[in-house]
């Protein structure tokens, strides 16, 4: 679910923070996958970054800030996987592949 955070719980300095929220369906919760901040002039203002405009006059640039985090890879490998294994959706993942793991007895073999 995609959202925009409240005034507290938005990025310090930030003049929004939106945010998509992953579904749990083990446990009915959510966990937070990506967010944006839009930083306005804030920061540029801070640091003195500037640019150029077309007129001659430096001006402080507008920014944002985009988080994807390892963990939305980590909800989707926990919805899209069970028992026997992770089915990534096509989307994700065009082709799709089986790994089959060989499992020798004897300790002398050895795998090339």
């Amino acid at each position: 679910m995609k959202g925009k955070k409240s005034e507290i719980e938005k990025f310090a300095g930030a003049n929004y923070t939106t945010t998509v929220e992953l579904y749990v369906p083990s446990n009915g919760r959510g966990i937070q996958g990506a967010t944006s901040h839009q930083l306005g002039q804030n920061f540029a203002k801070m640091f003195n970054v500037k640019y150029e405009d077309k007129q001659g006059v430096k001006q402080h640039v507008w920014q944002t800030s985009w988080g994807f985090s390892t963990r939305s890879i980590g909800s989707m490998i926990m919805v899209h996987s069970d028992d026997k294994g992770l089915v990534l959706p096509p989307r994700v993942a065009q082709y799709q592949v089986v790994f089959v793991a060989i499992i020798y007895k004897d300790d002398d073999v050895t795998a090339i």
